[in-house]
């Protein structure tokens, strides 16, 4: 598991004023990111995973927050988690599943990589309050970086 990912600048996009409408049905979930208390509680309930389940797993870290990357069947349920899936119609924009992007999901995608230090690569929006963040962090998910992280 790769230190990061640090939050990019998100650009002065209406983003964070623009009500993000409820999805329906929600998007297939890709992934997870969590805050504070929740990270911490997830990174617990990583550990209790086998190697195995682990091995299918990428995720990244950084001061209070844990974003965690894999198959639907193999993501943990923690309580105040956020679940992400990509946006179909800008399949590298990730958002949570039962929210839709206020604004065209591809306009968006090219205005946050314009806006950051990101021109390839995923990222993740998370609308409240407004974080973005890089998915390139992740990596393979380790029991050791997991212990290391909920230890700091």
């Amino acid at each position: 598991m790769a230190p990061g990912p640090r939050p990019v600048s998100p650009p002065t996009l209406a983003l964070h004023t623009l009500p993000w409408p409820r999805r329906e049905p929600p998007l297939v979930p890709r992934g997870a990111v969590a805050f504070g208390d929740a990270a911490r509680r997830l990174a617990a309930r990583l550990l209790e995973e086998e190697d195995e389940a682990l091995a299918g797993l990428e995720g990244a870290c950084a001061e209070g927050l844990i974003v965690v990357r894999g198959p639907e069947s193999t993501l943990p349920w923690v309580d105040r988690v956020v679940y992400f899936g990509a946006e179909p119609e800008a399949a590298e924009l990730f958002v949570p599943t039962t929210l839709a992007c206020p604004l065209p999901p591809a306009l968006t995608l090219a205005a946050l990589r314009r806006a950051s230090a990101q021109p390839q690569g995923a990222l993740l929006v998370v609308p409240d309050p407004l974080r973005v963040l890089p998915l390139s962090a992740c990596r393979a998910l380790r029991r050791a970086a997991l212990v290391a992280w909920l230890g700091a």
